[in-house]
């Protein structure tokens, strides 16, 4: 397991610096990698945590949510590893595990603290999300009303908490960002059939599920698709035509809500 670990530090940190490896970031910032020592298990959620502190910059509030979720998932991963190390490792190593993952849990905390009182969307998303903190929804709800949610990721923020306080507010969300996305987005397809669903509305339910079904078939039973044509009132073989038509459109990247209209 170690060599594995020792292989994955020498890997590429990104795209933006391919000679930059994250054993060279570990020796020259030590302070990135401290709480997440080199151990035989999370290799890849350690080089997630140490990659996004290299990113961060003081003023981008993103790449700070990005080490809150880096962080959580590596704790997360360590806390499972320490069960398993219980039962399989002599003791030495099993307290270094305990040890690396109780240190990171602290820096996790430490983060999560500093964060109060940060007002910018990314974060109050979180403080919401994963601290039931109240007014930092009211925060998040503030920076709605103010534009300030102008990223595919916020308004997908946005899309999560209208789901089901306002469907319909949730499916223009989800619509306003499937042209930033990769094609084909087969979550957010996912996510909007099943608002559509929310919104009584079968024929738009029907053309995301049959979207979804043109690039990953196992995802969607046919017997789904009938009932949704069924339950829609217009021809199967005019919601194909129209999938086939939207599809298109999502592939070069002009998908208008207005497609969607039967």
């Amino acid at each position: 397991m170690r060599v594995i670990a020792l292989a994955a530090l020498l890997l590429p940190l990104t795209a933006c610096d391919t000679r930059l490896t994250l054993q060279e970031v570990c020796e020259s910032n030590p302070q990135m990698c401290a709480d997440v020592a080199l151990t035989g298990w999370c290799v890849k959620e350690r080089s997630q945590v140490i990659w996004t502190r290299y990113e961060h910059k003081e003023s981008d509030r993103h790449t700070l949510y990005n080490e809150l979720i880096a962080l959580e998932n590596y704790v997360k991963c360590m806390e499972k590893a320490t069960m398993i190390e219980n039962r399989i490792v002599a003791k030495e190593r099993e307290t270094a595990r305990i040890e690396s993952y109780i240190s990171s849990q602290k820096s996790l905390k430490k983060l999560q603290n500093s964060t109060s009182g940060d007002n910018s969307p990314y974060i109050t998303f979180y403080r919401w999300t994963r601290m039931n903190d109240t007014q930092a929804l009211g925060q998040f709800l503030q920076s709605e009303r103010n534009g300030e949610l102008d990223t595919v990721e916020l308004k997908q923020f946005a899309a999560s908490y209208y789901s089901r306080a306002n469907p319909q507010k949730a499916v223009d969300y989800l619509l306003d960002t499937l042209n930033d996305l990769p094609y084909p987005s087969i979550d957010t397809y996912l996510e909007l059939s099943q608002e559509y669903m929310n919104l009584d509305q079968p024929a738009q339910a029907y053309l995301f599920a049959k979207l979804i079904s043109r690039h990953q078939p196992e995802l969607v039973n046919e017997q789904r698709l009938r009932l949704l044509a069924n339950s829609a009132g217009v021809k199967r073989s005019k919601l194909d035509q129209r999938a086939e038509q939207i599809d298109e459109l999502l592939e070069e990247g002009k998908f208008k809500p207005e497609s969607l209209n039967l």
